[in-house]
């Protein structure tokens, strides 16, 4: 995880709404097919995989913000947060990861998911 962005942070009103299959989601921006979308927006949302891998298809790079510890999220955001992780690395999408909190720090809060490895893993190989 990284404290910093690519680029400047969205404005307000750069906010974007998202259509993916006939449904609405807010996203923090769309700058030149890149989505900027906080950890809430993505893995609060009712989204599923389909919907993911839409959005890995639409838009070439990822920038993910406000990513919390993972024991501070419900087993729901944790398994949606998982599949983003799978769905990312299946397509070869670059992504950043922004947090207050070190990767370490994320991942030492994993240990419960029979899925962390795996995780852990995918996350260190979107880092490239």
């Amino acid at each position: 995880m990284t404290d910093s962005a690519p680029g400047s942070y969205p404005s307000a009103d750069e906010k974007a709404t998202l259509t993916v299959r006939g449904r609405q989601f807010a996203a923090l921006a769309v700058r030149n097919g890149q989505l900027w979308i906080s950890f809430g927006q993505l893995c609060d949302s009712p989204l599923s995989t389909i919907e993911y891998l839409y959005l890995a298809d639409a838009f070439g790079d990822w920038v993910v913000t406000d990513i919390p510890l993972f024991d501070e999220v419900g087993r729901e955001a944790q398994q949606r947060f998982i599949n983003v992780i799978d769905i990312l690395t299946d397509t070869d999408t670059p992504a950043t990861f922004i947090s207050t909190h070190t990767l370490d720090e994320f991942l030492a809060t994993d240990t419960a998911r029979p899925d962390a490895f795996r995780m852990a893993s995918r996350l260190q190989l979107l880092r490239g």
